[in-house]
C-alpha cells in the first residue's frame, strides 16, 4: 500500500514537462486575460472594426478587410470573420475580440514550445515557452484587437507545417501551410516577407535532397509539384480578397503596385533607402536591443547610449 502511494509521486520526466508546460501556460494566460478589459488599446482602428464586424453580424457581408497603413488599399477580410463570433459571444463588447487575441496568445507558446522540442529537445522548449510567455512587449500585443496580433501564431504554424510537408512529402501539408499562408497575408502585407523565406526554403531544401533525384528532369517536376500545390492552398486561404479584386477590377492590386514602383517612399527613389534603415533601425533596436527612444535619451549617460546605437547598427548588417 505503501508503495503504492509513493509511486504515485514519482514523476517520469514527460510528467515534469507536462507539469512545467501546464505552468507556463497557465502564467501566460494570466499575464494575457487578468483584467484585459481594463488594458486593452480601443481607438480609432479598433473601434471602425467592432463597427464593421457588427455590421457583418447584421447582414452586412463584406470581402474587404482594414486598410493597409500606407499607400490607401486594403487587407483581406478574414480578420474581421475571426472577430465576429468574439463579438458576438461578448454580446458586442469590444473585450471579445480582444479575449479572442489574448488565447491565440497562449496558444501561440504552446506552438513556440511544440516547433522546439522538435528541433532542440524538452529543455530548450520550455525555457523558450517560458520566456515568450513572460515578454512584456509580446504581452502587450497579446491584449488588444488589432489585425496584426495574430501573426506570431499563424507564422509559426505556416512554416511548422511547410517543414512536416518536405519532411514527408506530404501533398495536403503544403496545401494546408498555403492556406495559412493566404491568411497571413489577408492579416498583414509583412507577411510578404514570410513569402520569400518560404520560397527560399522549399527550394534549398530540396537542393540539399539532391542525391535522392536521378536527374534534373525529376528535381524540376518535384519543385513545380511543390509549388503548384503551395499556390493552390494560398488561392484558398486568399480567395475572400481575390473575389472582391476579380468582382470589381482589382483595384488594389492596381494600387499595390502603383505604391511598390512609384511610391516616393518606395518605388525609384532615393528616399526607399532611408526608408528600409529607418524600419530596420526600429525593429532590431525596439524587439532586440531595447533601443530607447529620443525623448529617453536623458534617461542614460551619452556614452551608453552611443554603444546602444553602434550594437544595434551591427546586428542588423549581420
Amino acid at each position: 500500500m505503501l508503495e503504492a502511494i509513493t509511486s504515485m509521486f514519482k514523476f517520469t520526466p514527460a510528467k515534469k514537462s507536462a507539469i512545467f508546460l501546464s505552468l507556463i501556460l497557465g502564467l501566460a494566460a494570466f499575464f494575457r486575460l487578468y483584467r484585459i478589459g481594463d488594458y486593452l488599446t480601443f481607438l480609432g482602428d479598433e473601434g471602425r472594426d467592432v463597427m464593421v464586424v457588427y455590421n457583418i453580424l447584421h447582414g452586412q457581408f463584406t470581402l474587404l478587410g482594414p486598410t493597409a497603413s500606407v499607400g490607401g488599399f486594403f487587407l483581406g477580410p478574414i480578420y474581421y470573420y475571426f472577430m465576429a463570433p468574439f463579438l458576438w459571444l461578448s454580446r458586442y463588447d469590444p473585450v471579445g475580440p480582444a479575449v479572442m487575441i489574448a488565447l491565440l496568445g497562449v496558444a501561440t507558446v504552446w506552438l513556440l514550445w511544440r516547433v522546439t522540442k522538435e528541433f532542440f529537445g524538452t529543455v530548450p522548449a520550455l525555457i523558450a515557452a517560458a520566456l515568450y510567455a513572460v515578454s512584456p512587449l509580446v504581452i502587450t500585443y497579446s491584449r488588444s484587437s488589432w489585425n496584426p496580433n495574430p501573426l506570431p501564431f499563424f507564422t509559426l504554424l505556416c512554416l511548422f507545417v511547410l517543414y512536416r510537408a518536405i519532411r514527408d512529402n506530404n501533398i495536403k501539408l503544403f496545401l494546408i501551410s498555403g492556406i495559412l499562408f493566404g491568411i497571413m497575408m489577408q492579416l498583414h502585407y509583412l507577411a510578404t516577407f514570410v513569402g520569400v523565406i518560404i520560397v527560399s526554403y522549399i527550394v534549398i531544401a530540396r537542393l540539399l535532397a539532391w542525391r535522392s533525384y536521378k536527374n534534373i528532369f525529376l528535381f524540376l517536376k518535384q519543385l513545380l509539384k511543390d509549388f503548384l500545390s503551395y499556390a493552390v492552398g494560398f488561392l484558398i486561404g486568399f480567395s475572400p480578397f481575390l473575389a472582391f479584386e476579380v468582382r470589381h477590377g482589382f483595384p488594389n492590386i492596381r494600387s499595390i503596385a502603383d505604391f511598390i514602383f512609384n511610391s516616393n517612399d518606395t518605388g525609384n527613389s532615393p528616399q526607399l533607402v532611408h526608408t528600409i534603415g529607418d524600419v530596420g533601425f526600429r525593429l532590431f533596436g525596439r524587439l532586440i536591443t531595447s533601443y530607447p527612444s529620443p525623448d529617453h535619451f536623458s534617461w542614460y549617460m551619452p556614452q551608453l547610449i552611443s554603444v546602444w546605437f553602434w550594437l544595434t547598427l551591427f546586428l542588423i548588417a549581420i
